[in-house]
């Protein structure tokens, strides 16, 4: 759960991106626009495009829209043997694309692990699609980083440390036409936010455990000097044996007087 601390994070990182934005508008809507090995982004007629997607090889399309392709389209990726599937997102800042970051980061990363060709699109190919994209890399860039050294994991839980701008930055290098609403950007924050707590949650777990095993170390090199100190005990005891000819006879003397 967020506290209000976290909410004020957000809000602030939410007007920094907005700025970004409008300052770093671009064109390129109908390109298809190679984000990462393997992940290209369009707009809808980009991806109706033949040309385009023989030439990228395209073998998956993910669709993030309500809209439904029409029997011509679907007609051309049968043709094509191309597969499709739909992420139903509308390119409003109040729709919930929450309730899909998981299931769209499966079928990206499952698709990638195949080594598949994937196109992601939605209308414009500038805001629902990228912000899907944004999702998977943002997670991506978590699970790769974090446990890697100290001081990057204390960055990436750190409340005020945001990567979502820097990673923005990153596909807008790559699609400069990109612009996802500030209601998807406020969603990724938050997002991102849940992930920095999951790894917290990560590395206090894996403190507690180095500090039980460290523990058990102790308990068990205690309970080894304890053995230690109780055998040297048992050998320090002395048990006098006659073993001399000469002490047995002078017994036998003091006995018969």
């Amino acid at each position: 759960m967020l506290t209000k601390r976290d909410q004020q994070y957000i809000e602030s990182e939410v007007q920094i991106i907005g700025k970004y934005l409008q300052q770093e508008a671009g064109p390129g809507m109908g390109k298809f626009s190679e984000i990462t090995q393997h992940v290209y982004i369009s707009n809808w007629a980009g991806s109706c495009n033949p040309n385009y997607l023989k030439d990228k090889d395209i073998e998956l399309v993910i669709c993030t829209s309500k809209d439904r392709k029409s029997n011509d389209e679907l007609n051309l990726y049968n043709t094509m043997r191309i597969k499709q599937t739909y992420i139903p997102i509308s390119d409003n800042q109040n729709d919930n694309i929450t309730r899909f970051f998981e299931h769209f980061y499966e079928i990206l990363y499952n698709s990638i692990l195949e080594e598949k060709h994937i196109l992601v699109h939605c209308e414009t190919g500038a805001s629902s699609s990228v912000s899907m994209v944004l999702y998977y890399l943002l997670k991506r860039y978590y699970l790769t980083n974090f446990g890697k050294k100290a001081t990057i994991d204390q960055e990436l839980m750190s409340p005020r440390s945001f990567k979502l701008k820097e990673i923005l930055t990153y596909v807008k290098g790559r699609r400069t036409c990109v612009d996802p609403n500030l209601g998807f950007i406020t969603q990724l924050l938050t997002a991102e936010m849940f992930l920095k707590k999951q790894m917290t949650a990560i590395y206090d777990s894996k403190l507690a455990e180095e500090k039980k095993k460290e523990l058990q170390r102790e308990k068990k090199d205690a309970n080894e000097r304890v053995k230690s100190r109780e055998k040297k005990g048992k050998k320090d005891k002395k048990v006098t044996f006659i073993d001399d000819i000469e002490d047995i006879e002078e017994l036998s003397l003091d006995s018969t007087e």
